[in-house]
């Protein structure tokens, strides 16, 4: 006989409390990174008058970073896993324009996001033979 932890009225009204938190997450997300966007857009007269790569550069690193932002929102309120690997596709591409050095990093960079577009694009059930991982019975990612 199994045994419930917690009421279901209390597990529903801490879900609820959760929900409402994350969405607020959310709101204050989006509108940091409005406010940084806007600003940052006020600064591309800067970044076209200089005419030099580091301000470039920063520009890429600066849109990037919002970009990515903005995912981590869209996925607080959509709660889909097809954004998860979308954050870690902007945060690779941001890694390799920013900070790479070598033309190894630059190829694992290229690699991982092929990966990751394949993941995305077939999902962990095509990719891993029946049984290998999870047995026959309930894949965790059954929804994907």
């Amino acid at each position: 006989m199994k045994r419930k932890l917690l009421p279901q009225k209390l597990y529903t009204t801490i879900e609820l409390v959760i929900r409402v938190l994350e969405i607020a997450l959310s709101l204050f997300l989006l509108a940091g990174v409005v406010t940084a966007s806007v600003m940052m857009l006020g600064g591309l007269h800067h970044l076209m008058s200089a005419g030099n790569n580091a301000s470039f550069q920063q520009f890429l690193d600066d849109a990037l970073l919002y970009i990515i932002g903005l995912e981590v929102a869209l996925m607080l309120i959509k709660h889909d896993l097809h954004l998860v690997v979308d954050i870690l596709i902007f945060a690779i591409a941001r890694k390799m324009i920013m900070t790479m050095t070598t033309g190894a990093d630059f190829l694992l960079g290229a690699i991982a996001i092929l990966v990751l577009y394949t993941v995305k694009s077939n999902g962990f059930r095509n990719l891993i033979p029946d049984g290998l991982l999870w047995g026959k019975k309930g894949k965790p990612d059954e929804n994907l």
